[in-house]
């Protein structure tokens, strides 16, 4: 797959959590819909494309390591 094309494109579907990839960085930067896969699914089973705004993903987490907790010892 190459480059996104971003004046063909209009929306991105991707998982919530995973690596934040160059395709859904830019899409994120240039105002390009990033949806959750279950706009797919929804859409299917009432019949027809359902608006975005509920399946918009906002951000990505871009760790696939878990973040270590914040804490001291005394």
């Amino acid at each position: 797959m190459g480059p996104l094309d971003g004046t063909k494109v209009r929306v991105v579907l991707t998982t919530e959590i995973g690596p934040l990839s160059d395709k859904l960085k830019y899409a994120m930067e240039n105002d390009i819909a990033c949806l959750k896969l279950d706009w797919v699914y929804e859409s299917i089973k009432i019949g027809y494309a359902l608006p975005f705004p509920n399946f918009i993903i906002q951000s990505v987490k871009a760790c696939s390591t878990p973040e270590k907790p914040n804490s001291t010892y005394i």
